[in-house]
This record gives structure tokens, sequence and C-alpha cells, in this order.
């Protein structure tokens, strides 16, 4: 199945620079997706998930996964507060979910 998932315009080259995570929270959207659908990022770059990992929040999240795949270049700390600016603490309630992408 295919799904449509909105990113800022500034984070699209980072797919062709090693992001291969995508990190959302909880929802019903979200978390209808399963693996193998294929993900269309701003209806123009299309992923397909080969595994789904849910986390409590952010910080959980953080412990586990390499950072470079979530915003390459960037650390731990910087992402988590990035994350926090979009979701404004939503993590709370829905939990975080992380689909591990490939090249569709």
């Amino acid at each position: 199945m295919e799904r449509k998932l909105w990113v800022k315009s500034h984070i699209l080259p980072l797919y062709d620079k090693g992001k291969d995570l995508e990190v959302r929270t909880g929802g019903r959207y979200i978390n209808d997706i399963r693996e193998q659908d294929v993900i269309v990022i701003n209806g123009q770059i299309k992923r397909r998930v080969i595994a789904i990992r849910r986390y409590i929040d952010f910080d959980a999240m953080l412990t586990i996964e390499d950072s470079d795949r979530i915003y390459p270049k960037s650390d731990k700390q910087t992402i988590k507060h990035g994350l926090e600016r979009i979701y404004t603490r939503r993590s709370d309630d829905q939990g975080v979910v992380v689909f591990e992408l490939v090249l569709e």
C-alpha cells in the first residue's frame, strides 16, 4: 500500500545523504503504516518500509537509533530539540514510531 508523508523541504536532500529512518509520533494514520508499505515523501521520494520500531518517547528512541540515519551530520540533542519543536510533546501521549526505509 502507498502512504503519503510530508517533511519540511530542507529535509528532502537528506534522503540522498543517508537518511533512512523516518521518525513520527503515533496516531491513527501513522499506526496504520505497515512493513512493506511504500512511503511517498512530499510526492517526490518513494521508500519502502522494511522495519517499524516503537518507543515511549524521543529519549528512548535516541538511545537506540543511529542519529546519522535520522538527520545526517547532527547530534542526538539537536535532533531531539527539532523533533520536540515539530511534535510539541505529543510523543508523551502517542509514543514515537521509527520507520526504517529503503529505496523503492
